[in-house]
């Protein structure tokens, strides 16, 4: 891993202590992720849709209700490089868990 991605990790994990903020976190951001990731597909019946955006939207309702729990801001309104830096950070722990090597 590079120097400057363990800087941005060990910045957003400043602001991702408190257990409830972490689960939340690993929920709701792959649901962030998935549901904007079908909506770029842009080839789905109206229902599915409808759906993909409800969960995106209560996703973003988690995450601020777990930085809400954390008391501090999230990442991103520092800098808006964060919301990437996010599912990277999750998916840096599970290669970690599963001794992968970044």
């Amino acid at each position: 891993m590079t120097h400057r991605a363990q800087e941005w990790f060990d910045e957003y994990s400043e602001s991702h202590r408190k257990p409830i903020n972490k689960l939340l976190h690993w929920i709701c951001v792959p649901v962030i992720v998935l549901t904007w990731l079908v909506y770029l597909l842009d080839q789905l019946a109206v229902p599915l849709w409808v759906s993909c955006v409800t969960l995106f939207v209560v996703a973003w309702i988690g995450q601020f209700t777990g930085h809400a729990v954390e008391g501090k801001r999230p990442s991103f309104f520092k800098d808006v490089q964060f919301l990437m830096i996010g599912p990277l950070w999750l998916l840096a722990h599970v290669y970690k868990r599963a001794g992968i090597p970044l």
